[in-house]
């Protein structure tokens, strides 16, 4: 009787217990969705390590504050114990007034200064300046020997690849934080693409690390 009981149906109308069919088609179905969310998850994590990577490319993309546009901000890599860093970059007017930019801030320093470097007496040498003129139809650059922003007291090494956050307040357009992509030690220029415009190498005359 027990046998019978798991047997196929009879025409004698004993009872089965034959397990409900099951559709091929829904088979299938569950076995591509299993397979479908390792795979989703996999494409997600690439593209927010993409996400992540890209960052850093787009960092010191040209900003704008008023009729003043900055390019290129950049940075050369400090080694461990360097007391002092430097920032660069260039600044059009792209109206028709002229205008200055009177003060800098970061909080990777202690204390942020604009300044520039000057011959006197047969020699360079470096000095703070209160303010720098910003004309229309001339871009200001800020570069190693001339015009930067002198990063003292540095809280932490700067490092390649890495990049740092900057204000610079204008008197008329007033105040923008940009990003600060910083190069290689040594590095006498940006890399070609980063923020706008192409540039080239100019002498410098020691960072120590600052200039």
């Amino acid at each position: 009787m027990w046998v019978a009981c798991f047997m196929t149906k009879k025409p004698t109308g004993i009872a089965t217990l034959d397990a409900p069919a099951v559709s091929p088609h829904v088979y299938r179905q569950d076995v591509n969705q299993s397979l479908e969310y390792p795979i989703m998850t996999r494409l997600l994590s690439i593209a927010v390590a993409f996400l992540i990577l890209s960052g850093g490319a787009m960092a010191a993309e040209p900003a704008r504050i008023g009729e003043i546009m900055i390019e290129q901000a950049w940075a050369r890599a400090t080694p461990g114990k360097a007391p002092n860093g430097a920032a660069y970059f260039t600044l059009r007017a792209e109206g028709e007034t002229a205008d200055r930019l009177v003060a800098v801030a970061s909080p990777v320093a202690q204390r942020t200064e604009l300044h520039t470097h000057l011959m006197e007496d047969g020699v360079m040498k470096m000095r703070a300046i209160k303010a720098v003129e910003v004309t229309p139809g001339s871009p200001t650059v800020f570069q190693p020997g001339g015009h930067h922003v002198m990063l003292m007291g540095l809280k932490a090494p700067l490092v390649e690849g890495e990049r740092f956050p900057l204000t610079l307040t204008f008197e008329r357009a007033g105040s923008i934080e940009i990003q600060v992509e910083i190069e290689k030690i040594g590095a006498m220029a940006p890399m070609k693409g980063h923020g706008g415009h192409d540039s080239h190498g100019h002498g410098s005359h020691g960072q120590g690390q600052g200039s």
